[in-house]
């Protein structure tokens, strides 16, 4: 088996990070380890954005707009 050292590089990218309301305390745990690995793997934090939903319903035609290019 390989085994492959590393980081990954995602400089110059652009995310977004989608995330309910509803459950605010596991939530916001979760927003801070996606941010955190963002920022680990070189995003600027000006090239991560965070929408809130209400609840997980609304979150894919969220992300599905944010794909799309339609933007909020």
């Amino acid at each position: 088996m390989a085994d492959h050292k590393g980081k990954p590089d995602a400089g110059g990218m652009s995310f977004a990070i989608v995330a309910s309301r509803f459950n605010d305390f596991v939530v916001e745990h979760l927003i801070k380890g996606a941010s955190d690995a963002l920022l680990w793997m070189g995003v600027g934090e000006d090239a991560i954005e965070l929408y809130r939903v209400p609840g997980a319903f609304e979150i894919p035609g969220v992300a599905c707009k944010l794909v799309d290019g339609g933007g909020f």
